[in-house]
C-alpha cells in the first residue's frame, strides 16, 4: 500500500465545498464542523499505515446542516457513535462494520431514507422513528449481522409498519457465514409488522430460528383433517407447543397468517380463525 493521509488542517477555509472524500487513508480524527455547504462525505476504510486495523474513531460534523450522504463504514466507533444532531438533511448513512456497541439512536434524522449498520457485532439496539421516510424510493435498510435483541428487532419492524412508506427493504438476519451476528428472531409484534409491510410491497430478510415449526395437514372442515394428506409448513409465533392464543403462520418470506380452517400434526388438531388465531385444539389419537 502506498502513502496515505493521516491528518488534515484548514478544511474550514473551503467555504463552498460540497463533497469531501478521504476514504482509504489513515485518518484518526476529522473535524468538518461548520462546513454547512457539504452535501457528501466519504471517510470510509481508514486503517493504520500498513495495517488492517481501523484508525478513524472521531468525526466532528457539527453545523453540517446540508449533509445528505455520509459514508463512515469500516472505521472504529467502539468508543461512541458520532453526533449527527446537526445533520438534519441526511438521506443516507453507512456505518457498516464500525465496531459499534450497545444502543444507537438515529430517530432524530428527519429525512433519512437509507442506512447500513451491517456487521456491528456488538450493536444491540438501533432506534428509529415511524416519522422518518426510511425505505422510501426502494431504499435498503441494513442491520444484518449485529446483536439486536428481540425487542430491538420488533421495535424496528413496528416503527416501519407504523409509517407510510411502501416497497422498501429491511435486512435483520445473520447471513455472514464466516462471522455471523446474533440478531434475534422477531417476536409476535415484529411478525405482525412484517405482515403489514408485506401488504405494502416491502421485502425483508430476518432471523428465522426461534419459533416452533410444524409440517401440518390442512382441511377447511374438521371431519377429515387428522387423516388429511394436504400438507404444508407452518409455525407458531411463540411458545414451544400448540397453545390457544398463539397464531399460526405459513412458512413463507411474507410470514402470512394461516387461513381459516383446521390443521393437524400426527397427534393434535386445532382450529384457526381470523388472521391465523388458534381458537381451539383437540386430539387426533
Amino acid at each position: 500500500m502506498g502513502a496515505t493521509v493521516t491528518s488534515f488542517t484548514g478544511l474550514q477555509n473551503l467555504t463552498n465545498i460540497e463533497r469531501f472524500k478521504a476514504d482509504f487513508n489513515s485518518l484518526t480524527s476529522v473535524d468538518l464542523s461548520g462546513m454547512s455547504t457539504l452535501i457528501e462525505v466519504d471517510l470510509s476504510d481508514n486503517d493504520l499505515p500498513d495495517s488492517s486495523t481501523n484508525s478513524l474513531s472521531s468525526v466532528n460534523l457539527s453545523g453540517c446542516t446540508s449533509l445528505e450522504f455520509l459514508y463512515l463504514d469500516d472505521n472504529d466507533f467502539s468508543e461512541g457513535f458520532p453526533d449527527l444532531s446537526d445533520c438534519t438533511s441526511l438521506v443516507l448513512i453507512d456505518f457498516d462494520q464500525c465496531n459499534l456497541v450497545g444502543s444507537v439512536d438515529i430517530s432524530n434524522l428527519p429525512t433519512l431514507e437509507q442506512f447500513d449498520f451491517n456487521g456491528n457485532l456488538g450493536l444491540t439496539e438501533l432506534i428509529i422513528s415511524s416519522a422518518q421516510p426510511l425505505g422510501d424510493n426502494e431504499r435498503e435498510l441494513l442491520a444484518n449481522n449485529c446483536a439486536l435483541t428481540q425487542t430491538a428487532v420488533d421495535n424496528i419492524l413496528v416503527a416501519l409498519a407504523s409509517g407510510s412508506i411502501s416497497a422498501g427493504y429491511v435486512q435483520l438476519d445473520n447471513d455472514n457465514v464466516d462471522d455471523p451476528g446474533t440478531n434475534a428472531t422477531p417476536g409476535e409484534a415484529g411478525r405482525e409488522s412484517l405482515f403489514i409491510l408485506n401488504s405494502r410491497g416491502w421485502s425483508f430478510d430476518v432471523t428465522n430460528g426461534n419459533h416452533t415449526m410444524f409440517t401440518m395437514a390442512y382441511e377447511a372442515t374438521s371431519g377429515s383433517v387428522c387423516a388429511s394428506v394436504n400438507l404444508g409448513s407452518y409455525y407458531i409465533v411463540s411458545g414451544s407447543s400448540l397453545q390457544v392464543g398463539n397464531k399460526l403462520y405459513q412458512n413463507s418470506d411474507a410470514w402470512n397468517p394461516a387461513q381459516n380452517g383446521f390443521y393437524a400434526t400426527v397427534s393434535v388438531y386445532y382450529q384457526v380463525s381470523g388472521s391465523g388465531i388458534i381458537i381451539s385444539t383437540g386430539s387426533c389419537v
